[in-house]
């Protein structure tokens, strides 16, 4: 049952690194000093259990953090900590992860969804039941990657943004590879990842919901209703808002023409592709280029 939690206090990325400008790092805290009122923050947090136990708040209600938690809690989510027994978590913070790491590899991977998208947006629904707990030979690994970087950025030794940036992706696909062997084939939310991976791979190409549903081995009605849970927004839907942002990519980045923008976005023709990208960003594609251009 959902709560009442407002915050107390929102924490800014100038209040967490007020003497560097590098874009990410990490704290250890331990017992009491684990525990904090409601709040949220402005950054991305990973948040890992390693020891002990704890309350984690939320409005959807709340769960009791055992060691080999590992949440991802997104800019502006309301939560806190509390009724702490020897607890002792990292928290590895970032402004964005564009800013640390070259996401592009990292976003084909199907667990890259499962942990950083759908699992954060669906804790209301699933009541904490897909989040990822690592075992103890993963918690292990892990805490030996995230130790690595707390003990290279605390330091500051020449070279150690280039490292650390390097120890964040490497903790990144470990997190995607233990996300899709925990419980694979009863995971919904996996099924889900799967196909926003396809979708983004096969943007271009022509991709009706009954083919998804027949990919996701789904009847249509259950796949539509799966992937509107995960992701707020229906496959067609999704799939028209992702052609859509490539779009504007292209009319951004490239000389292509509208007509060749339209053909590689998977619009069926121009005209089309110049009515839905007006309808988004209440402004033609002719008049995007040439603003973005000057």
């Amino acid at each position: 049952m959902k709560k009442q939690l407002q915050p107390e206090w929102t924490f800014r990325w100038e209040e967490i690194e007020k003497k560097s400008d590098f874009p990410l790092t990490v704290t250890k805290v331990q017992d009491l000093k684990a525990m904090t009122p409601p709040h949220s923050h402005e950054f991305f947090e990973l948040l890992l259990v390693v020891s002990g136990t704890g309350h984690y708040e939320t409005p959807s209600g709340e769960y009791q953090l055992r060691p080999g938690d590992i949440f991802l809690l997104l800019p502006g989510q309301v939560h806190a900590f509390s009724r702490q027994h020897h607890l002792t978590v990292y928290n590895i913070l970032w402004k964005s992860a564009e800013s640390c790491i070259d996401l592009q590899e990292i976003e084909n991977l199907p667990g890259y969804h499962l942990f950083f998208h759908l699992e954060p947006n669906t804790r209301d629904s699933t009541r904490f039941k897909r989040h990822l707990n690592l075992d103890r030979e993963q918690l292990a690994f892990t805490q030996s990657l995230v130790e690595r970087l707390y003990n290279e950025i605390q330091a500051r030794r020449s070279g150690y943004k280039l490292l650390a940036r390097s120890l964040l992706a490497e903790l990144f696909v470990m997190i995607c590879r233990f996300s899709v062997r925990q419980n694979p084939e009863e995971n919904d939310l996996l099924q889900t990842a799967r196909i926003i991976q396809f979708i983004q791979a096969n943007f271009s190409k022509p991709l009706h919901r009954g083919f998804l549903a027949r990919r996701a081995n789904m009847s249509e009605a259950t796949f539509f209703r799966r992937f509107k849970e995960a992701t707020g927004f229906s496959p067609t839907d999704y799939i028209l808002n992702f052609r859509l942002a490539k779009a504007e990519a292209m009319l951004r980045d490239t000389s292509l023409s509208l007509a060749e923008i339209s053909e590689k976005c998977g619009f069926c023709d121009s005209n089309y592709f110049g009515m839905q990208f007006r309808k988004r960003y209440n402004i033609t594609p002719h008049r995007f280029r040439r603003q973005f251009c000057r």
